[in-house]
């Protein structure tokens, strides 16, 4: 068993980690605000340019085909609509790191006030732990935690397993 002034250093550190994760997400969430305002701004000039645009000369003919202007603004406002779609992705990771946050903020208060002698000390790691994959937001996020935080029965993965198969590149699950 750790004694206190252990576990006063891993409830620092681990607050420190915490920190840190505010701070990332806060840096990045005016570059992001001002990003999704600019996409927004630009669908909405699209939108006008294909309203404002003069079709011919003669208002008698109509445009039947697209020709290379409007299908160069219909390409446009589809890779903004692509854009778009991709930001939630920046959603979905912030919710992810303030479910860390708060299961390491849980953490390093447990460590910090803990005793050697409190015999439901495990009841609250696993409830915490718990709370934590509760809140996770794909499968494969619950399943690398029990990996690397196995529950009190045990996990179905190993930590290595869950690594390579759920941290590789392209296993996002859509939401």
């Amino acid at each position: 068993m750790q004694n206190p002034a252990e576990n006063s250093e891993a409830a620092q550190a681990i607050a420190a980690a915490v920190a840190q994760i505010e701070l990332a997400v806060r840096e990045v969430q005016s570059p992001v605000a001002e990003l999704s305002q600019l996409i927004d701004q630009m669908s909405t000039g699209l939108g006008g340019l294909r309203s404002d645009r003069r079709r011919v000369a003669d208002p008698d003919v109509v445009a039947v085909f697209p020709d290379a202007f409007d299908r160069a603004v219909d390409k446009l406002q589809k890779q903004i609509n692509g854009s778009i779609t991709q930001l939630q992705f920046y959603d979905r990771l912030v919710q992810h790191l303030q479910h860390i946050q708060d299961f390491l903020s849980g953490t390093a208060g447990e460590l910090a006030g803990r005793s050697s002698s409190d015999p439901q000390q495990a009841d609250f790691w696993n409830g915490l732990r718990d709370r934590f994959r509760t809140r996770l937001i794909s499968n494969a996020q619950r399943q690398l935690l029990d990996a690397m935080l196995p529950p009190p029965h045990g996990a179905d993965i190993t930590s290595e397993q869950a690594r390579n198969e759920l941290a590789a590149q392209g296993s996002v699950e859509l939401f």
